[in-house]
């Protein structure tokens, strides 16, 4: 009977071991590919920190420059918005209806109040 145990008790030492041994080798797989993600993503990390301040030293340099040459861009922005002045718009469309139409009563065009700023 004494023998019985302990054949019973080498196998079931034999059995644990393989179980253990394959359970071990799928955690260092795991650990393995955790790693590897864990670096990826240490890695996008450092390329998003780089970035953030090329981001932020772009930023100051275009709004240095708004502030250099904003009397150049008020002025093209001034000459746009007079290009664009709707009541010169309407006189003129009262304009060249009146030459396809003729003197027919035409109604005479709007004046648009502006807001001085």
């Amino acid at each position: 009977m004494p023998s019985e145990s302990l054949i019973h008790a080498d196998i079931f030492f034999f059995i644990s071991t393989i179980a253990l041994t394959i359970i071990s080798i799928g955690i260092i797989i795991v650990l393995i590919y955790i790693i590897r993600i864990l670096k990826t993503a240490h890695d996008i990390t450092e390329k998003i920190k780089i970035e953030s301040t090329e981001i932020l030293e772009d930023i100051k340099k275009l709004r240095l420059t708004l502030r250099n040459e904003g009397a150049k861009w008020k002025q093209i922005a001034d000459l746009f918005r007079n290009f664009f002045d709707l009541e010169k718009l309407e006189v003129f469309a009262h304009r060249i209806l009146e030459r396809w139409f003729g003197n027919k009563k035409i109604v005479k065009p709007v004046k648009v109040k502006k807001n001085k700023k």
